[in-house]
C-alpha cells in the first residue's frame, strides 16, 4: 500500500456576486407556479418554531424522508413519503414554505427541486434539470426575499463537475452561475442577497499517492468521487453490531487480505518497552 490514508474534506468558500450572472438557461415545462407572496411576507407566527430535518428512521439505509419537530425533539412529524429519496430541507425566509431535492424513485442523478407547504401538503416541482441534459438538482437555498432558489446540479458518477444555478420561484428563469473543473456544491445566500456563498473542491485529483477514507451513505464512492482511489468507504452511520445497542458507523475495506495485513502494522498504537 502507498502512502497514507488521510480522511479528506477540504472545500474552499468561494463568494460570487449576483450581476456576475450569465444568461438565462430555457426551462422545461410542465412545473407548477408556486406563490411569490407564500414564500416571504409579513405573517411570520410559526417562523422559528419548528426544526425540518431529514431521516431514514422509517427504512434505514433505504429511503430518507423531510420530517418536522419542535425545538426540543417533541412531536415529530414525516412530511414527505416516497418510493425515492428526498434530502436537504430548507424553510423560505418565513417559514411557511420548505424546499427540498427528491428523485422521486428514480436514480441518483435524478433529483430535482421541489417546494411544499410546512405542513407537507401542496407539493410542486421547481426544477427539471435531468431533462434539460443538466443532471439532477440538489440542496436548494432561499434568496432572503423568497423569489427565488439557489442550487448545485448534480452527476451521477463524477460524468461532470456540479455546477451552482439559480432559478426563480415560478420555476423561470433558471441560470448558470458557474463553470469549472472542480466541483461546485452547497450554495446560500448572503443576508442581503447580494452574494452567494458555496464550497468548491479545490483539492480534486490532488494527492494521488494517498489512500483516502470517504464517507458517502447517500451513493457509492463512484457516483460522489469520480475516480478518486480509496481504502475505506463508510456506507453508513445508523449501523448494527452485536453487543452495541445504539447505532453506528460501518465501513467497507477496499482491498485483500495481504492488504489488510500490510494496513494493521501501520494502525496498531504503540507499546512503550518494558523496564522491570
Amino acid at each position: 500500500m502507498k502512502g497514507n490514508t488521510t480522511r479528506v474534506a477540504a472545500m474552499a468558500l468561494t463568494l460570487v456576486a449576483c450581476t456576475e450572472f450569465e444568461g438565462p438557461i430555457e426551462p422545461a415545462p410542465a412545473r407548477s407556479p408556486v406563490d411569490v407572496d407564500a414564500a416571504f411576507s409579513s405573517a411570520r407566527a410559526s417562523f422559528g418554531s419548528k426544526i425540518v430535518f431529514t431521516s431514514d428512521s422509517g427504512a434505514p439505509n433505504v429511503s430518507t424522508e423531510i420530517f418536522v419537530a419542535n425545538p426540543d425533539g417533541s412531536e415529530q412529524r414525516q412530511l414527505t413519503e416516497t418510493a425515492g429519496n428526498s434530502n436537504g430541507p430548507a424553510w423560505s425566509p418565513n417559514g411557511r414554505l420548505i424546499a427540498f431535492h427528491s428523485n422521486r424513485g428514480g436514480g441518483f442523478e435524478e433529483s430535482d427541486i421541489y417546494v411544499m407547504n410546512a405542513d407537507g401538503s401542496d407539493v410542486r416541482r421547481l426544477t427539471n434539470l435531468y431533462a434539460l441534459g443538466l443532471g439532477g438538482a440538489h440542496f436548494g437555498n432561499w434568496s432572503p426575499n423568497g423569489r427565488q432558489v439557489v442550487l448545485n446540479s448534480f452527476w451521477g458518477g463524477g460524468k461532470k463537475p456540479r455546477e451552482i444555478y439559480v432559478v426563480d420561484l415560478d420555476g423561470n428563469g433558471l441560470t448558470n452561475l458557474t463553470n469549472h473543473s472542480a466541483d461546485d456544491i452547497r450554495p446560500d445566500w448572503s443576508p442581503d442577497g447580494r452574494r452567494i456563498a458555496f464550497h468548491r473542491e479545490v483539492l480534486e485529483g490532488q494527492l494521488p499517492g494517498y489512500n483516502f477514507w470517504l464517507r458517502s451513505v447517500a451513493a457509492e464512492p463512484h457516483e460522489i468521487y469520480r475516480n478518486r482511489p480509496w481504502l475505506f468507504w463508510q456506507f453508513t452511520t445508523t449501523g448494527c453490531v452485536s453487543g452495541i445497542d445504539k447505532p453506528v458507523d460501518r465501513n467497507v475495506f477496499n482491498g485483500t487480505p495481504a492488504d489488510w495485513r500490510q494496513v494493521l502494522p501501520q494502525r496498531a498504537p504503540k507499546r512503550s518497552a518494558r523496564t522491570d
